[in-house]
This record gives structure tokens, sequence and C-alpha cells, in this order.
């Protein structure tokens, strides 16, 4: 995951896909928080994991 939280990894995987518009992130702890806020303000992922990552989840969802 290059380094990542598994948390940074999915908060950035969210925000790298054009067909989401919307997360929902709860959480009662600041420092959960902090950490969120800090993952999605590094952006999302480089196009080259977002698409390797794409290309493998697209294997599982294609029908049978």
């Amino acid at each position: 995951m290059n380094g990542m939280t598994r948390i940074e990894f999915l908060l950035r995987l969210t925000i790298s896909n054009p067909d989401v518009h919307t997360a929902i992130i709860g959480t009662l702890n600041p420092d959960h928080l902090k950490t969120n806020i800090a993952a999605v303000a590094a952006g999302p992922l480089p196009t080259e994991l977002y698409t390797e990552i794409s290309d493998r989840l697209a294997k599982f969802s294609q029908p049978k």
C-alpha cells in the first residue's frame, strides 16, 4: 500500500473514484478525525496505483 495505513489507503481510494460523490465517515475520537483529515488532504491515490486496484477489483465484479 505504498507505506500508507489501511485507513489512509481506503480513504484515498474512495476519493480517487470518480463515481463516488459522497463518503460518510464517523468517529467519536478526535485523533481518528485528525488522521482521516490528513489522509484526505493527501489527495487521491497516484493514477498508476488507482488503475491497478481498479483492475484487480474488476476481476471480482465480472458476472460469471
